[in-house]
């Protein structure tokens, strides 16, 4: 048999305690509060999305974008350049319902995966 370290030794010296008499209760409903936080934040944000997507729509039809996309995939003899027509499909698409598109869609990604992971990521 080796000989005891000092951690070996430190822990002779240790008591067993009990456990309290409602601590998974406890633990339970702490789990379940944040769960529950996560879930709620993921339906404000999913929420959200979808009035940004509603906004975008809008700004799309009222600037004629859509319009431009169908000439940009209408056949070749429409007579538009295609690099014009680049340039002004990328000149009239509303940046800033699309960036806050994309941040919504990436925050319900992560505020989904929180919600729905399980409580080890709560």
């Amino acid at each position: 048999m080796t000989p005891l370290d000092d951690v070996d030794r430190a822990f002779t010296h240790l008591e067993q305690i009990e456990a309290p008499p409602d601590l998974a209760g406890r633990v339970m409903r702490r789990v379940h509060s944040r769960v529950r936080l996560w879930v709620m934040l993921d339906v404000a944000a999913v929420l959200l999305l979808g009035l940004v997507s509603v906004s975008l729509g809008m700004e799309l039809h009222a600037s004629g974008w859509l319009e431009l996309l169908a000439i940009a995939f209408a056949p070749a003899d429409v007579g538009v350049e295609s690099g014009e027509l680049l340039e002004v499909l990328v000149g009239t698409l509303p940046w800033l319902q699309v960036v806050l598109l994309l941040g919504g869609a990436a925050a319900v990604a992560l505020l989904s995966t929180r919600a729905f992971a399980g409580p080890e990521l709560a």
